[in-house]
């Protein structure tokens, strides 16, 4: 509700989500030229300290693309609404997620 413009989140999207389909991603590959490609799920445990956590959330995916357009006051209002989002990650002074990755591989075209 603080961000009535910000466009929904779709899977085909650019941004750190965007290539959470491998399908999608072999379908890129395929037409660029590659040949046979291949994606193996790699899950890795990711942290980073408690006070740099307002900087990653207002610099990544969709929210961070918007921020900068907010006026200061709304950015403190999405930070304060955001922030606490991410609690239950939160261990002490550290931030600890899994991050969902891709070993991609494929051959020349």
């Amino acid at each position: 509700p603080l961000l009535p413009d910000l466009a929904p989140r779709t899977d085909d999207a650019a941004g750190q989500f965007g290539f959470a389909n491998a399908e999608r991603v072999a379908g890129i590959l395929e037409r660029s030229g590659w040949r046979n490609p291949a994606a193996m799920a790699l899950d890795e445990v990711c942290s980073l300290s408690k006070a740099d956590l307002p900087t990653y959330v207002g610099a990544l995916g969709p929210v961070g693309r918007i921020m900068p357009s907010l006026s200061e006051a709304k950015r403190a209002e999405v930070m304060a609404a955001v922030v606490p989002a991410f609690d239950e990650f939160v261990d002490g002074e550290e931030v600890r997620f899994t991050a969902a990755c891709w070993i991609l591989t494929a051959d020349r075209g």
